[in-house]
């Protein structure tokens, strides 16, 4: 169970269902407690590869030394920092980490689902971010004598509502799946 993940809801609840891993008995009692039953958050540099979370570090009772091994979608690994990675779609197919569970097939789906609502919120912040560029373009205490041609204007303000209105549509569709 992941709890509390720090970017996004998943689907109306915090919970993520998983089973123990292969070296789920190699880590302390106390990061087998911490992996179930604490808080972990979403990390800004996951991706299609791997979700990275932090939350208490996960420690070894002793030093693992392993080969390389087979990984899949949904493997949680646990690098030398503690911090867990939930191995995704396009993880790479050998992984040396210790493993301490691996997530259900049937709540894969809802995990990577939060990249998407990720993306969507960045898909609003940025024609917000470049409408007030647009906007600073004109202010002659920011740019001086700068004469801002009317063109860029006019291309810029069409990809600001464009972008608003595709990122609106994708964050209407996404939260009716939720409530739906």
């Amino acid at each position: 169970m992941l709890s509390n993940i720090g970017i996004a809801p998943i689907l109306l609840t915090d919970t993520l269902h998983a089973l123990p891993s292969s070296e789920y008995e190699a880590f302390t009692k106390t990061s087998q407690y911490h992996w179930w039953q604490k808080s972990w958050c979403l990390q800004s540099n996951s991706n299609r590869q791997g979700y990275r979370f932090e939350g208490e570090a996960l420690s070894l009772k002793k030093p693992l030394e392993m080969l390389s091994h087979a990984v899949q979608f949904g493997t949680v690994q646990v690098p030398p920092s503690g911090q867990p990675i939930v191995l995704m779609a396009d993880t790479q197919t050998t992984g040396g980490y210790p493993k301490i569970a691996c997530v259900i097939q049937a709540d894969l789906g809802r995990l990577a689902q939060v990249l998407v609502l990720v993306g969507t919120l960045n898909g609003l912040i940025l024609p917000i971010s470049l409408g007030l560029i647009l906007l600073a373009a004109y202010k002659t205490k920011i740019v001086g004598d700068y004469k801002h041609p009317l063109w860029m204007t006019i291309v810029g303000g069409l990809v600001v509502v464009s972008m608003a209105v595709l990122s609106g549509q994708t964050l209407v569709s996404y939260i009716t799946k939720l409530v739906g």
